[in-house]
């Protein structure tokens, strides 16, 4: 008992010194695959998958908090998997056979914006439904959020 209680203290030392260790990379958001299953605002403006992020006024904690309580009012919404103090991945299920798509937001505070990205987990063609449901968010957020035509 005591070998397996020191073995386990050494696991956890040995974990502790590679957390202490690893490089701390800045949070960001994948690209688009090849596939139109897709769409973000890190793409360039000239792709097709391209759309705009989520503009705000004001302090971006603010627009932060708005967010998370506007998504579960959002049709399809399934659940925010993860969440933390810049970046957010939340689950939609599709409305006709119910297919669960990922959703990130990345607090861009520099540029008063929240990045988005949408994807169907599954199958290559959306018909839509990503960009759809981004702009269904756009317009379900009330200020501080900031509605471009």
């Amino acid at each position: 008992m005591r070998g397996a209680r020191l073995l386990i203290g050494m696991g956890f030392a040995a974990a502790a010194v590679l957390l202490a260790v690893a490089p701390v990379r800045a949070a960001s958001l994948a690209p688009c695959p090849q596939s139109p299953n897709c769409v973000s605002s890190v793409e360039p403006p000239d792709r097709e998958n391209y759309i705009a992020p989520l503009a705000f006024q004001g302090p971006p904690d603010v627009a932060w908090k708005v967010l998370q309580e506007t998504l579960p009012t959002i049709e399809g919404f399934y659940e925010i998997r993860w969440a933390g103090v810049e970046m957010l991945h939340a689950v939609f299920r599709t409305s006709l056979f119910g297919f669960k798509d990922d959703v990130q937001f990345l607090v861009d505070a520099k540029r008063s914006v929240i990045q988005v990205r949408s994807e169907s987990r599954i199958g290559w063609f959306d018909f839509g439904v990503n960009r759809d449901r981004l702009e269904r968010i756009r317009r379900a957020l009330p200020p501080p959020f900031v509605h471009v035509p």
